[in-house]
């Protein structure tokens, strides 16, 4: 692998990359200030600017689909697997198994594609019109908010961890330390349009182990963006732990559920100390809540599976809620109300 992560420093190839992320990242900023006020207009927004002295430019965007918080759970699972299928097609090439190679790139690109398809999509028409309103420029394009968060809403380790290791084994070859190595990583988006391209290219280039193993490398370490948070920290803390409480439901072992519901509980205390007045307020709520639901559970189990999946049901609300609470990143997926419109949370309870 190591020897692959130095192909990557040859022509200062992420460099130009990084430049191209800021300037679709500046553009994704840009259409997002449109998507907020496609809430307020049922999907549907126009804007003008311009004197019209000499020109003006009007935008119109119109947004088709929703994404309700069922779906968005799906979405981030599913973009968790197309990362699995990356990291196992780069351990295959490593091996220099091609033909499994392909088949995991192809299982990533099947999986990309019910994602892109369950995403909203919006449609941008700008046009500029000249002083006699001639139209002097048009152009439309359909746009999505694709970027799917991952370790925040999942928080598959196992994802996330072998991408953390190349980036940390790149960094060691360039004499590098990396800053946020101590922290947790409260966010990880994957950038769906950006590891679509890697693929495609990687499974035109898998007679080439190394320009194929190259371009899978960059989809796991460009096509992630990974991000820490001090104050988001304790929530991702709280996040694991009901996760963890969450499972112990379904596999009826009480005692571990109830002990990692205190655990949750603790983290959200540590949360709450750092938080403004009202979020202080919705946390103590939440904190109640998960209190009286490890008081209701039986020591004894849980004896149907009605009862279990009711309580799942609760602790799966719990971790809505705080994952709600985390900082969101431009061109994030949203959970979409039922006129389109983003909600103002994807968690809330």
């Amino acid at each position: 692998m190591k020897s692959m992560l130095t192909l990557l420093r040859q022509g200062n190839l992420l460099e130009s990359v990084s430049a191209f992320l800021l300037i679709a990242l500046s553009l994704t900023v840009a259409l997002n200030a449109y998507g907020a006020e496609d809430a307020e207009n049922g999907g549907m927004y126009s804007t003008s600017a311009g004197s019209g002295d000499k020109y003006r430019t009007t935008v119109e965007r119109s947004t088709h689909g929703e994404l309700g918080h069922d779906d968005m759970r799906q979405v981030t699972v599913l973009a968790s697997r197309v990362l699995l299928h990356i990291n196992a097609a780069v351990e295959s090439l490593i091996d220099d198994a091609s033909d499994e190679a392909l088949r995991q790139i192809e299982y990533a690109q099947a999986v990309a594609r019910i994602v892109r398809d369950l995403l909203p999509l919006s449609t941008v028409a700008t046009r500029v019109e000249d002083a006699k309103g001639e139209v002097v420029y048009s152009y439309t394009e359909n746009v999505q908010d694709d970027r799917i968060p991952i370790y925040k809403s999942t928080l598959m380790v196992e994802v996330v961890k072998p991408i953390i290791e190349v980036r940390k084994d790149e960094a060691s070859l360039q004499g590098l330390a990396l800053q946020d190595a101590d922290f947790i990583y409260t966010s990880a988006l994957l950038d769906l349009g950006y590891v679509e391209r890697k693929l495609h290219r990687a499974a035109e280039l898998i007679a080439e182990k190394d320009q194929a193993l190259r371009q899978l490398t960059l989809a796991q370490t460009e096509g992630l963006a990974l991000k820490t948070n001090r104050e988001d920290t304790s929530l991702a803390k709280a996040q694991a732990a009901l996760q963890l409480a969450e499972r112990m439901v379904g596999e009826n072992k009480v005692e571990s559920a109830k002990a990692n519901l205190q655990l949750a509980r603790l983290h959200l205390e540590s949360y709450r100390s750092i938080a403004n007045d009202p979020k202080a307020v919705e946390i103590s709520t939440l904190r109640k809540r998960i209190d009286e639901l490890s008081d209701s559970l039986q020591e004894q189990g849980m004896s149907t599976a009605q009862e279990r999946d009711e309580s799942r049901g609760l602790i799966q609300g719990f971790w809505e809620t705080v994952t709600g609470w985390m900082a969101d990143e431009p061109g994030e997926a949203q959970v979409t109300d039922s006129s389109g419109g983003e909600t103002e949370n994807s968690g809330a309870s």
